[in-house]
């Protein structure tokens, strides 16, 4: 699944499974369950445990198995061609490079490094060192689980999960390069394979099997990583260099103090949140969709695919730095309204996202299909935590917990999806390098993608 970088087109006009059809109204629906699932977590423990993100996640996908909304739709095709980048964008916005009078925060620069790192950490160059390390882990996990799916797939004999060599060769190319690169590589591959056209045999694509699979696979994968978050145990696994483990998903600053129980008095009120701070939302948008405006502009005229989340995270960065030396009072102002902002664009994503999680037209349509993806995702995933681990206890390598899911993230998703994350997680320093990595395995995932099906087939 993409984000901006490569739209995974899932609808046309109108929407697919029945529901609310309109697009108004489905709107509506989405902002109101994102604006929901932000209440239940601020106002309750249950709430606050599984997150906001979760929670819309969970409804959505609840209302799209009971035929209530749509599973496909342009609505949510809008939601990761623009709501996606936009909630990245007004996230970077929010970042307070310099407070004057108060004390530096981790600075954005191009290596995501902090000075202290630069002095304390003598393992890896930082935040950029990390994440690529692990994204490289992550890209090996990738082949390994494709490996293992095609070695099952081929070997079960008369199972539901066998397949032709062929068609499995075909499907550990494609999957291989959507693995490490994101969905938009799937289609090149899918091309030059010639996946496109062919049917299984009860008459479906398989193309469009593999598609409907990938999309379920990643509205399961993103609610997973927002849920490890949430479990102490891998962050006293992973806790990072030099960091002390937290057991919560972080938030950007000024959404956490409003979670605390004994900050309510301190949260402003209804009144100053939407009528004194509407001009500065407006701003905030405006600005944000500029930028991501003119990253799309940058990204269509680039040799290179997928740089349309680079783009926009080096123009968000550099406009961040000059609103900071330029007009610091503004910049203040906005970094109090973007967390709520952000927040709120990506409650919705994550609405879009479950609207996909269908799984039972996934499994009834090609369940040897779904089942090498899903081989494959969950190689990945136990690859890169087993990776992360050995090089943590025996080379001393720092991969937090934060590291790993961001720079899988960047396998799976791609870079738009990777840097939104970051900031999900509140973790500045990682927005970069997530949007770097992400945008180095669009572009060489088409190429590893051919070669395993090369030597495959």
């Amino acid at each position: 699944m993409p984000g901006n970088d490569g739209l995974l087109v899932r609808g046309g006009g109108g929407g697919g499974g029945g529901g609310v059809a309109s697009p108004a109204p489905l709107g509506a629906v989405l902002f109101l369950t994102a604006c929901f699932s932000a209440v239940v977590e601020q106002r309750t423990t249950a709430g606050s445990l599984v997150g906001a993100p979760l929670l819309s996640f969970g409804i959505f996908c609840v209302l799209s198995n009971l035929n209530l909304v749509p599973a496909t739709h342009s609505v949510y095709d809008l939601c990761w061609s623009f709501l996606l980048p936009l909630s990245l964008s007004t996230m970077i916005l929010g970042i307070r490079v310099v407070a004057v009078g108060e004390e530096r925060r981790p600075d954005l620069n191009l290596l995501g490094e902090t000075s202290g790192e630069r002095s304390s950490w003598q393992g890896l160059a930082g935040p950029m060192g990390r994440v690529g390390l692990s994204f490289l882990i992550g890209a090996v996990g990738s082949i390994a689980g494709v490996a293992a799916s095609f070695r099952v797939a081929t070997t079960s004999g008369g199972w539901a999960v066998s397949l032709p060599r062929g068609t499995a060769a075909q499907l550990a190319g494609v999957i291989t390069a959507s693995y490490i690169g994101g969905s938009v590589n799937l289609f090149a591959v899918a091309s030059f394979v010639g996946m496109v056209g062919v049917k299984l045999a009860g008459g479906s694509s398989l193309l469009g099997a593999l598609a409907a699979a990938d999309i379920f696979l990643m509205s399961v994968y993103f609610s997973f990583l927002v849920a490890a978050h949430k479990a102490p145990f891998l962050c006293r696994v992973f806790p990072g260099p030099g960091a002390p483990s937290s057991a919560v998903l972080q938030q950007p600053d000024g959404i956490g103090e409003a979670n605390q129980p004994n900050a309510v008095a301190a949260t402003p009120g209804w009144r100053e949140l939407f009528g004194s701070t509407a001009a500065n939302i407006s701003t905030l948008l405006t600005i944000g969709s500029a930028i991501c405006f003119f990253g799309n502009a940058v990204a269509r005229r680039s040799p290179l695919p997928g740089t349309s989340t680079m783009a926009i995270t080096l123009l968000t960065v550099g406009a961040t730095r000059v609103l900071t030396r330029l007009a610091p009072g503004f910049q203040a102002r906005l970094s109090r309204t973007a967390p709520f902002v952000a927040t709120l664009l990506l409650n919705v994503f994550f609405c879009s996202v479950g609207a996909s999680g269908r799984w039972v037209e996934v499994v009834s349509v090609a369940p040897a299909i779904f089942m090498f993806a899903a081989l494959a995702l969950a190689v990945h995933i136990a690859v890169m935590a087993a990776g992360a681990a050995v090089l943590n206890r025996f080379f001393g390598a720092g991969l937090g917990l934060d590291d790993i899911t961001v720079a899988s993230n960047a396998n799976i998703g791609g870079p738009s999806t990777a840097a939104t994350f970051a900031g999900l997680l509140g973790k500045d320093d990682l927005v970069v390098p997530a949007a770097v990595w992400g945008t180095v395995g669009y572009a060489i995932a088409t190429t590893l993608g051919v070669g395993v099906w090369t030597i495959l087939r």
